[in-house]
């Protein structure tokens, strides 16, 4: 099972960052970085920004209601899952995004404050879970 992960993550790697076919089309990284970043007569990438959006308001929505379901637990799992990867995705087109085609801006990225806020959104959702999971027990423990 291990080996298997690996070489999946290899062959995942490779789609990322090489050509997957020899017919000369661009990179998976440059296809990554139109649709999370170029809105322009892209219609991945606006269905991309509609998706997020989509998601950014389902995280938010236990906050506006009073009572605490048990689906509220799973959106927030699954909106982490989206964030994490939208800020993979980001961070691997930063080269394209700052057009510099140095290594350097891969470590330079998080290190912008867009960054920082998405990484601390991404942070956020995480610690309220264990927070609310954390409260429940001890509400339980007192019942």
């Amino acid at each position: 099972m291990g080996l298997y992960c690996n070489v999946r993550l290899l062959y995942i790697w490779h789609l990322i960052f090489y050509n997957y076919n020899q017919e000369g089309d661009m990179k998976m990284r440059e296809k990554i970085y139109r649709m999370v970043h170029v809105y322009e007569g892209n219609k991945l990438s606006v269905t991309y920004k509609y998706f997020m959006i989509f998601f950014i308001a389902l995280s938010i929505l236990p906050l506006v209601t009073k009572e605490n379901y048990s689906f509220f637990s799973v959106t927030e799992i699954v909106c982490l899952v989206v964030f994490v990867i939208d800020y993979f995705f980001r961070w691997i087109t930063a080269d394209f995004k700052l057009n510099k085609k140095e290594w350097t801006v891969f470590l330079k990225y998080p290190l912008r404050l867009i960054s920082i806020i998405d990484l601390l959104s991404v942070v956020a959702l995480p610690a309220g879970i264990i927070t609310a999971e954390y409260l429940n027990s001890l509400k339980r423990e007192s019942d």
